[in-house]
């Protein structure tokens, strides 16, 4: 529901009104004022309602409302079909927001080939970095005697982030395998949440039978 009250439109100099509704056509006897409303109507979005709207308006101590009776609104809302223009609205906005995320998914980092390049270039920036300073690096440390005193230090956290962009690299192309695991906790058997209990007592047997058949044919193979 806007903050705000919008102000009435003024007509052009052919005397043919300004202000159309944000869907559908405008009536012949419908008013700036009816379609002023119906647009903020619109503009409340799934939770709007008639009775919100004339709150908005009745407490609204800025520009003149269209109305402050509920009774107008609801004569506007059916001699000019605000239901239908709201589930043309909605619809349109639905629409707006598909093709907005269908562009994100395709555009930038969304798209895989762009996101592989980001990261080889930034593996590229960090080997450099790497051949420069090399895998051991020169660092000052203080000594208890005070005395300043040069020691070799490993590059942990460049190599860390070299082995970073190798994974993500590895994963983005399908060279990183993902784990999955066969079993639960202590080796026991895997079984999904979504299982009945009459289910769930069933995969406990028949796993038990499996590992007795298990332990069966070892016992079998140390005669």
């Amino acid at each position: 529901m806007p903050a705000t009250i919008r102000r009435r439109g003024c007509k052009s100099m052919s005397g043919l009104p300004t202000i159309q509704p944000l869907t559908g056509q405008r009536h012949d006897r419908e008013s700036d004022a009816a379609v002023i409303a119906c647009n903020d109507y619109l503009r409340a979005g799934s939770g709007r309602s008639l009775s919100r709207l004339i709150q908005v308006y009745t407490e609204s101590d800025q520009i003149p409302a269209p109305t402050t009776h509920l009774g107008v609104l609801k004569r506007w809302s059916t001699t000019y079909a605000w239901q239908d223009r709201a589930s043309a609205y909605d619809a349109e906005q639905d629409r707006a927001k598909t093709i907005e995320i269908q562009r994100l998914r395709t555009e930038g980092l969304a798209a895989d080939y762009n996101r592989i390049v980001e990261l080889d270039s930034l593996y590229q920036k960090l080997r450099e970095v790497l051949d420069d300073r090399g895998v051991w690096h020169t660092d000052i440390k203080m000594s208890a005697t005070g005395a300043t005193v040069d020691v070799e230090v490993f590059n942990k956290p460049l190599i860390d982030s070299l082995r970073g962009v190798l994974d993500d690299l590895a994963k983005e192309t399908g060279g990183r395998k993902i784990k999955q695991e066969l079993t639960g906790k202590d080796d026991s058997p895997l079984i999904p949440p979504t299982l009945t209990e009459a289910e769930k007592q069933q995969a406990m047997l028949a796993y038990a039978a499996q590992q007795a058949a298990i332990e069966q044919f070892r016992g079998q193979s140390d005669e």
